[in-house]
C-alpha cells in the first residue's frame, strides 16, 4: 500500500507540470469501453484487446453509468469527447491529449493576389453561432508570437502572423485564413505545421459528467477547451490554449484542474470562468487549481451567473499565477479561500467571505462579511492593500502580514464606510518613511473599530497615520504612537524599525 501511495503522489506531482503524458502510474480504470489511437479501430468492438481508436466514437457509444478508458502518451488530434449523462472518461497509462485543432495540409496553400508575402487557405469550421474565436497555429504557436493581424495591408508588412475576417464571430461552416509565414516562405514547402482551431470544444460535458486524467487543448469557441454542466466531478485534467477562456466551469467539483493559456488579443478573457444560467444556490468547489498564462493577459478565474448566484465558491490551495489575472467571484452567496497563492489580486464580493492562510500578491477588494487570517499581502499600493467599496461592510483581519513598498495609503482604504472593522494581531510593513494605514472618504461614519495587538515596522523609520472619524492621527517611531493609543486603539501594539 506504501509503495502504491507513493508512485501516485510522484503522479501528481508531475501532472501538476501541465506537460502532457507524465503519469504513468494510475491503476487500469475498470472500463465497459477502451480507445487506443495506436493499436484501435473504431470498428472493433471496443474491448480491451480490440480497442476504438478514437475518443469521439469511444464517446459517442457510452450510456449512462459506463466508463470510457483512453490510452495516454498519445495525442488524439480533431478530436472532440462529448459524453452523455452520468457518464466517466479517464486517462490510462499517460496523459491522453485530446486536441480540437485540425493540421492545414500543404496543398491548402495559394499565394493572396495583390499582396508580397500572404497565402491563404479555406478550411473547414464548426458553426460556433457568432461566439468563435479562431486562431492559426504555426509549429504550435499562437498568440503573441504568431499573432492575429487586423487587416490584410498590415499583415503583408508584419513580420508573421494571421488575419481572419470577424475573428471574433466566426460562424457558418468555411472560413478563409490568412498568414504571412514566419520567414516569409511558402506555406506549402516552408517546412513549417500549420493547424487551425476548427472545433468548438475539446472536452464538453452537456450534463454531469466525470473526466480524469486528461488534457485538452484549441477550441473555436469562447467558452473554453473545456467545458462541463453542474454536476460534474474532475481530477487531473489540464485544459490549454483557450481562445478567449480557456474553460467554462459550472457547479460541481474539481480536483488538480490546471488551466493554462489564453489566446485572443481585443476582449477581455479569463483561464477559468465559474458559470451557470440559473445556478439556483449550487456549490463550486476547486481543489489544488493552478492557472498559468504565459502568452496573453486575462483574469485567472471569474464567477459569473446570468440569474441567480451559486452557494459557496470554494478555492483550496489555488496557485493562480503572475500574469492571469488573479480571482474575482461574483453571484454566490459565499466565497471561501483557504491556503494556496493568488497574484494579481482578488475580489471578494459575496455576501459572506472567509480567505485563510493565502498569499495574495497586489490588492484584496472586500465586500459583505469579510474575514482574513494568517494571509500575506504584498505590492505597491496606492490606495490600500485591502479595500472597501460597499457601505456595511464587516471587516475581520487577523494574523496577516500586510507589505507594502509604496509611500502613503498603505495599509486599508474605504471608500465607503464599513459597518464595523476588526484589525488585530497583524503585521505591517512599510517600504518607506511614510505610510498611512487607514484613508479614504469612508474613514468617517465607521460603524465600530477594534485595534489591537498589530505591530508597525517602518524599513526607513518615519512617520504614520491612521485617519478615523475625519482626524488624522500622526505617530512615528519613538514619537507619539501614544496619541493612537490614547483613542483605545493598538493598547497592546507596538512601532519598530527593523
Amino acid at each position: 500500500m506504501g509503495t502504491r501511495l507513493q508512485i501516485r503522489t510522484l503522479a501528481l506531482l508531475a501532472f501538476s507540470s501541465a506537460s502532457y503524458g507524465q503519469i504513468y502510474a494510475y491503476p487500469m480504470p475498470a472500463a465497459n469501453y477502451w480507445v487506443n489511437g495506436q493499436t484501435g479501430s473504431d470498428s472493433n468492438a471496443g474491448t480491451f484487446a480490440a480497442p476504438f481508436a478514437t475518443p469521439a466514437h469511444g464517446a459517442s457509444v457510452l450510456a449512462a453509468g459506463q466508463t470510457l478508458a483512453i490510452a495516454g502518451q498519445q495525442s488524439y488530434h480533431s478530436e472532440v469527447i462529448t459524453p452523455v449523462a452520468n457518464t466517466t472518461v479517464v486517462g490510462f497509462n499517460g496523459v491522453p491529449l485530446i486536441d480540437a485543432s485540425d493540421p492545414i495540409s500543404t496543398g491548402a496553400w495559394s499565394k493572396t493576389g495583390g499582396y508580397t508575402n500572404i497565402y491563404q487557405a479555406t478550411l473547414t469550421v464548426e458553426n460556433a453561432s457568432a461566439v468563435g474565436f479562431l486562431c492559426v497555429w504555426e509549429d504550435n504557436v499562437c498568440g503573441p508570437n504568431f499573432p492575429y493581424v487586423s487587416s490584410l495591408a498590415s499583415l503583408d508588412a508584419a513580420t508573421n502572423g494571421f488575419y481572419v475576417a470577424n475573428q471574433s464571430a466566426i460562424t457558418g461552416t468555411s472560413v478563409t485564413v490568412y498568414i504571412n509565414p514566419t520567414g516569409h516562405g511558402n506555406p506549402a514547402s516552408n517546412g513549417l505545421s500549420y493547424e487551425y482551431n476548427a472545433r468548438l470544444q475539446g472536452i464538453y460535458c452537456p450534463y454531469a459528467c466525470t473526466l480524469s486524467n486528461l488534457a485538452t487543448r484549441r477550441n473555436l469557441q469562447n467558452d473554453g477547451s473545456l467545458k462541463t454542466s453542474p454536476g460534474s466531478y474532475i481530477s487531473n485534467v489540464t485544459a490549454s490554449d483557450g481562445t478567449k477562456h480557456v474553460a467554462l466551469f459550472d457547479c460541481g467539483r474539481a480536483v488538480n484542474l490546471s488551466i493554462n493559456n489564453s489566446y485572443y488579443a481585443g476582449q477581455a478573457k479569463n483561464q477559468l470562468v465559474i458559470f451557470d444560467n440559473a445556478p439556483n444556490g449550487c456549490d463550486v468547489t476547486l481543489v489544488n487549481l493552478i492557472t498559468t498564462n504565459t502568452n496573453e493577459t486575462g483574469g485567472a478565474v471569474y464567477g459569473h451567473a446570468n440569474s441567480g448566484q451559486f452557494g459557496t465558491v470554494t478555492l483550496t490551495n489555488p496557485t493562480l499565477n503572475a500574469g492571469t489575472g488573479g480571482f474575482s467571484g461574483v453571484a454566490s452567496a459565499a466565497q471561501v479561500i483557504t491556503g494556496g497563492s493568488i497574484a494579481d489580486g482578488l475580489t471578494l464580493e459575496a455576501p459572506v467571505n472567509t480567505l485563510t492562510g493565502t498569499s495574495i500578491t497586489a490588492i484584496v477588494n472586500v465586500s459583505g462579511i469579510t474575514s482574513l487570517s494568517s494571509c500575506m499581502i504584498s505590492g505597491a499600493f496606492v490606495n490600500g492593500a485591502i479595500r472597501n467599496q460597499f457601505a456595511g461592510t464587516i471587516l475581520s483581519v487577523s494574523g496577516c502580514l500586510i507589505s507594502n513598498s509604496q509611500e502613503f495609503y498603505g495599509g486599508f482604504y474605504f471608500d465607503q464606510a464599513p459597518a464595523s472593522i476588526n484589525i488585530q494581531n497583524n503585521v505591517f510593513l512599510a517600504g518607506s518613511a511614510s505610510t498611512n494605514y487607514i484613508e479614504g472618504p469612508g474613514t468617517t461614519g465607521i460603524g465600530s473599530v477594534a485595534f489591537d495587538y498589530n505591530t508597525y515596522h517602518y524599513q526607513g523609520g518615519g512617520n504614520g497615520w491612521m485617519t478615523l472619524n475625519g482626524v488624522n492621527r500622526n505617530f512615528a517611531t519613538g514619537g507619539v504612537f501614544a496619541t493612537w493609543q490614547a483613542l483605545g486603539y493598538d493598547l497592546h501594539g507596538s512601532v519598530a524599525t527593523p
